[in-house]
């Protein structure tokens, strides 16, 4: 199950949540212990809500675009965002860092060792990014300086820790577990968001191995084994330029000799 809370003046109202219903900028989405939730955001991409999770989105256009921000609360998102979006500013906002979103596939986690449902504005909340396709850029609250987060990587960060490239590390079997479980989307009446859904896999090779492939460590695999080939294209495409390169400067030494007078000294 989920609820959308809406603030109308000084009170916020509750409802249960309806496919199709649409979302003001001040509204909150809220899941319970059984529930979740699929959000289109503008033709830009997908938020797909874990339960236990608390959410707000809010989204501005300006005359180049539109601004979209997605508040975490508490509890894990994964975040589709279309790619070409080169006028839309998706952010991705915690209690502790936040990161800037282009064309990516990623899940947030706002979690506290407590338990779930814990206000992580005071509690000392353990925030995680974790990227199977794209980049994000990383940066924590009150500092200036930011991380590059790249496919296939993770970061766990706490309220009290220093934001450093050391917290970077490879992409967790529980990271991509939960990812795997909340990439499964929904078919959906809309026109506009089933569209959307099936742009979103036919440009990701990632999004299709995750929700193709059986087991964590089978899409370990297949993810390894894409990153393999996609290194070894690189290569060779790499390798063939080199050769190309030296075969045009050996053509053109040869067409063009160096005539030197031999009365000339230098």
């Amino acid at each position: 199950m989920a609820s959308w809370r809406r603030k109308n003046s000084f009170r916020f109202w509750r409802k249960k949540a309806e496919l199709g219903a649409s979302l003001s900028s001040t509204d909150r989405v809220v899941t319970g212990p059984n529930g979740g939730a699929e959000i289109m955001v503008a033709d830009s991409g997908i938020i797909k809500m874990s339960k236990n999770s608390d959410i707000e989105i809010s989204s501005l256009m300006n005359p180049n675009g539109s601004d979209t921000n997605v508040q975490v609360n508490y509890g894990k998102i994964v975040t589709m965002v279309k790619k070409g979006q080169k006028t839309t500013e998706f952010t991705v906002s915690t209690p502790t860092a936040l990161a800037g979103v282009r064309g990516t596939s990623f899940l947030t986690s706002v979690e506290s060792p407590e338990g779930s449902k814990i206000n992580c504005a005071k509690a000392n909340c353990t925030v995680r990014f974790a990227v199977i396709e794209g980049t994000i850029a990383v940066s924590k609250k009150g500092e200036s300086s930011e991380v590059i987060l790249s496919k296939n990587r993770e970061l766990r960060i706490e309220k009290n820790q220093k934001l450093t490239d050391k917290l970077i590390r490879s992409l967790q079997n529980d990271s991509l577990s939960e990812m795997k479980e909340l990439i499964v989307l929904h078919k959906n009446e809309t026109f506009e968001y089933g569209k959307l859904v099936e742009e979103l896999k036919s440009s990701s090779e990632e999004l299709k191995i995750l929700s193709q492939s059986g087991s964590v460590e089978e899409v370990k695999a297949a993810f390894q084994k894409r990153e393999a080939d996609r290194n070894n294209a690189d290569e060779i495409t790499k390798t063939a330029k080199a050769v190309n390169e030296t075969k045009y400067v050996q053509q053109d030494v040869q067409k063009e000799k160096l005539k030197l007078n031999p009365k000339e000294t230098f």
